[in-house]
């Protein structure tokens, strides 16, 4: 980011300090007119780009969470699932286990 503002900056002086070689009669000439407009509209897109890019970075980071979340939601949903499937089956074994012993104990008993 810092880069990216000293290249800008760096590039303003360039254009400004080309531009004002010629000594007083060039800060009024039209050239130099043209390149204090575009210097301020240069400022002001950079006033609000830096901005704009903390925004795009907290959105960037923002969507990673939510993306890491519902993987995570989705694992966990996925485990309930496996885990719902693992206790109606222990639901079975007991059945077919109380059976078994129902059985058992009607033969003993006969």
């Amino acid at each position: 980011m810092r880069g990216f503002l000293k290249m800008v900056i760096g590039f303003l002086r360039v254009l400004l300090g080309g531009a004002g070689g010629g000594g007083s009669s060039g800060k009024d000439s039209l050239a130099y007119i043209q390149l204090e407009k575009h210097n301020e509209r240069l400022k002001e897109a950079l006033i609000k780009y830096v901005p704009s890019i903390r925004v795009w970075q907290w959105l960037t980071l923002s969507l990673r969470l939510r993306d890491m979340s519902q993987e995570t939601e989705q694992e966990q949903r996925r485990r309930i699932s496996e885990m719902e499937k693992d206790i109606i089956g222990l639901d079975d074994l007991q059945c077919a286990q109380n059976s078994i012993y129902i059985h058992i104990c009607v033969e003993l008993f006969k």
